[in-house]
């Protein structure tokens, strides 16, 4: 005899266990990014009449050191010496005020060392790069208008498509008299620890603006619920197995990014396949055979926004970090198929099918968050 392996309240509290986890993930995922981006120093405020320049600023300078501004490419646009500081930004005298047009907010700002040393001397009109001591945030380089290849482990807190754990439901006697469903809806699997995935964002022009197409693999695991078949022979029980892949493809566009933090947003598509297959198991004589089979398919649209953090800490190379929010609008292409020969007891149940399709739920979800966590490399 078998029963259901899991009670509802076991499952309850392994879900809760299980949310707190991505929650506590989440956590540390914003945690890192913030710090991250956190010791930048940035163009806030221009006054060009007076060629002061605002900066904003969590670490530490000092008044009387040299800084120059540059562009999101890391191209010099021009130098002064840092004036009066607070705690949380400072303000930088311009020497050449003739290039005050060209600075915009949000450019990096690279404070140098004590000695002033900063190399413009010695840079050409060509756009070298400057060779002097550098004591900022910029280092690590941070991806601003490169093109940037990711390879990414993305897992989901909750997937655009969700569907059902499924458990058989025994007919109350042997002719199945009473007609009712033999299939029921167990519980929902709506998160993924298998996803893997990769995206390639491409700059547009020097503002900022970047398209960043992707796509990913994604395995869902659950649904593995034994229960009674036979209401007579309590020795046979059934066996059911269900898994759920989902292949997604997305194009977002990074309306912002700033020292490698960009925030995206875009279309995702997901095809999403669910089989689900089942056998009937005797336990006096090991003897196994086919129940039933099921396979469905769905496809789901998607908004997505979302931040992704690119840092390149080995020249080139280095680290992907981020978070997206999806926003499913609608489910295309349900296609389903099941095979119920195998179970007697369908024969006096024509809608056993239906009811299969229905305990398995295989729909669009209210709202997906994913995150990434991979490498990243610049060219």
């Amino acid at each position: 005899m078998r029963i259901t392996c899991l009670k509802k309240s076991d499952q309850g509290g392994a879900s809760i266990v299980s949310r707190a986890g991505w929650f506590v993930l989440y956590l540390l995922s914003a945690v890192v990014m913030s710090s991250a981006v956190a010791e930048a120093h940035e163009v806030s405020k221009i006054n060009r009449a007076k060629g002061m320049v605002l900066v904003t600023s969590s670490a530490e300078v000092r008044k009387g050191e040299r800084a120059c501004i540059l562009t999101p490419a890391g191209k010099q646009v021009t130098c002064g010496t840092i004036g009066r500081v607070r705690k949380t930004d400072f303000v930088l005298d311009i020497e050449d005020k003739q290039r005050m047009r060209r600075i915009k907010r949000g450019f990096p700002v690279e404070v140098k060392d004590g000695k002033g040393t900063t190399g413009d001397e010695r840079e050409s009109k060509k756009g070298r790069k400057t060779d002097g001591a550098a004591r900022t945030a910029s280092q690590p380089t941070k991806s601003s208008s490169k093109t940037v290849i990711r390879v990414q482990y993305l897992p989901a807190l909750i997937g655009p498509t969700t569907y059902n754990k499924v458990t058989y439901v025994p007919p109350a006697n042997a002719n199945n008299a009473a007609g009712r469903a033999l299939w029921e809806a167990d519980s929902k699997i709506s998160s993924a620890f298998l996803g893997f995935g990769g995206s390639v964002s491409v700059p547009i022009g020097s503002g900022g603006l970047a398209v960043n197409p992707g796509f990913r693999y994604r395995i869902y695991t659950g649904g593995g619920l034994d229960s009674d078949y036979d209401p007579v022979n309590k020795l046979r029980y059934a066996q059911i197995t269900q898994k759920m892949t989902a292949i997604g493809l997305w194009l977002d566009v990074t309306a912002l990014k700033i020292a490698g933090l960009g925030l995206d947003a875009g279309l995702d598509f997901e095809m999403s396949t669910l089989d689900m297959t089942s056998l009937v198991i005797d336990e006096a004589t090991n003897a196994e055979a086919d129940l039933t089979s099921a396979t469905s398919k769905l496809n789901v649209i998607s908004l997505r926004v979302g931040a992704q953090y690119d840092l390149l800490i080995f020249g080139p190379a280095g680290l992907n970090l981020g978070t997206t929010a999806m926003l499913p609008l609608t489910g295309l292409g349900k296609n389903f198929s099941a095979n119920v020969d195998g179970d007697r007891f369908a024969a006096t149940n024509p809608d056993t099918a239906a009811d299969l399709e229905a305990a398995m739920g295989h729909n669009k979800s209210g709202f997906a968050v994913e995150f990434s966590l991979g490498l990243a490399f610049g060219f």
